[in-house]
């Protein structure tokens, strides 16, 4: 019987940009080496063949940006609410506290990637039975959002000298930067093995490492080791605007557990 598999998704707007990360948690962990250049077709379907999936990208856009351009666009009146309430979720401002602030999906270039995302997660919906064409934006549905810049300084251990600081590892420029990375996350994760090709591929390319990263979270989420909405408020709005799933403070060790949660039939 096959283990659980976890699916790690770094979203772009364009397929070139776009990575994917496939790993199988049964009893060892085997991680396959991440795909790039993905277009549409090539998610659904790697979606498909998962249990779990982490995308990193956002669900969906804040509330109070959706009812502002919904009054200018009717009766020509913009609301008189607070710019940072237009321009970040409910969840941004709770990772925010947590770990550091996502970009905002109303005011930054990141929204096309979310044009795209929810273009995926409306076929996915489709794909799936039982699920009315809406995939569930808080995760109920083990589809998760994830944010690896927040993720790992929360598996950091200063304690063991372990520091996964996310600054600077993006860009072709950071190749020493994301080698560094890659050698912190593997001695603060052990039981983590990467091949010598997956390796030199999460080092070459910010997309792959953060599409691993996020089959690490989805990992987490599966193992109820993500940190859910703190009030009725976030957990109303996290339906609509999506929810951020970051991992536990020090939970990256608890990964490869073997108590397996009840997953959806692929």
């Amino acid at each position: 019987m096959p283990g659980v598999r976890t699916l790690g998704i770094d979203l772009s707007a364009s397929p070139k940009k776009t990575a994917a990360c496939l790993i199988e948690w049964d009893g060892t962990v085997s991680v396959d080496t991440p795909l790039l250049g993905l277009e549409d077709a090539d998610l659904l379907y790697l979606m498909g063949q998962a249990d779990w999936v982490g995308i990193d990208a956002p669900f969906g856009w804040p509330m109070d940006f959706l009812d502002a351009v919904l009054s200018w666009s009717e009766s020509g009146a913009w609301p008189d609410t607070e710019r940072s309430h237009l321009r970040y979720r409910e969840t941004d401002r709770f990772v925010q506290r947590v770990a550091r602030l996502p970009l905002s999906v109303s005011s930054d270039r990141i929204a096309v990637t979310a044009m795209r995302c929810a273009s995926l997660l409306s076929a996915l919906g489709e794909q799936r039975a039982g699920t009315a064409g809406r995939i569930d934006r808080a995760g109920g549905d083990q589809v998760v959002e994830v944010y690896p810049g927040a993720a790992l300084p929360l598996w950091s251990d200063e304690a063991a000298d372990v520091r996964l600081d996310p600054q600077g590892y993006k860009g072709s420029g950071a190749t020493k930067r994301r080698e560094a990375l890659v050698e912190v996350l593997l001695r603060a994760a052990p039981w983590l093995t990467l091949d010598e090709p997956t390796r030199a591929l999460c080092v070459a390319s910010d997309d792959a490492l953060d599409a691993l990263l996020s089959s690490l979270v989805a990992r987490a989420a599966a193992l109820r080791l993500t940190m859910k909405p703190q009030t009725m408020e976030q957990a109303g709005r996290s339906e609509v605007e999506g929810w951020i799933h970051v991992p536990e403070l020090g939970s990256l060790g608890a990964l490869p557990n073997e108590a397996e949660p009840v997953v959806l039939p692929r």
